[in-house]
């Protein structure tokens, strides 16, 4: 089965960036990642995008806690947006706070994952998110 689109990966750590495209490089995906490092540059990059469903990310993948704007910032603006509020997002952080996944939910984020910290598990809860959202295999 080939890649059907293309991820945006939001995340200021570089470590996890790195992980992140080493695990979909076992999948044979990391070229279907664009990664930005802020919440404003998640904006600009959807932004600068045609105006069209297929020029979208299948899925955007951010981190909660980011310079600029952090997670839930960019999941409002993406969610107010006409042109993008049907675009799927999760949420890939630390956090474990109840709140920060009652705050999603209320704003509609399509998931919400825990990175492990076992590296190992890390991996492959990276490679079952692209295999969900590239390659469409349930998990």
């Amino acid at each position: 089965m080939t890649a059907r689109g293309r991820i945006l990966l939001a995340d200021d750590d570089p470590q996890d960036v790195e992980l992140f495209l080493i695990a979909m490089d076992r999948l044979q995906l990391a070229g279907n990642v664009d990664v930005v490092h802020d919440g404003e540059a998640v904006m600009d990059f959807l932004a600068a995008l045609p105006p069209t469903p297929e020029a979208r990310p299948k899925v955007v993948i951010l981190d909660l806690k980011m310079p600029k704007l952090g997670g839930l910032e960019v999941l409002r603006l993406i969610r107010a947006d006409r042109a993008l509020s049907e675009l799927p997002v999760v949420f890939f952080t630390s956090s474990m706070q109840e709140r920060d996944l009652l705050e999603g939910a209320a704003n509609g984020v399509n998931s919400y994952v825990v990175k492990p910290l076992d590296l190992g598990n890390y991996m492959e809860t990276v490679e079952a998110m692209g295999a969900q959202w590239l390659l469409g295999e349930s998990t």
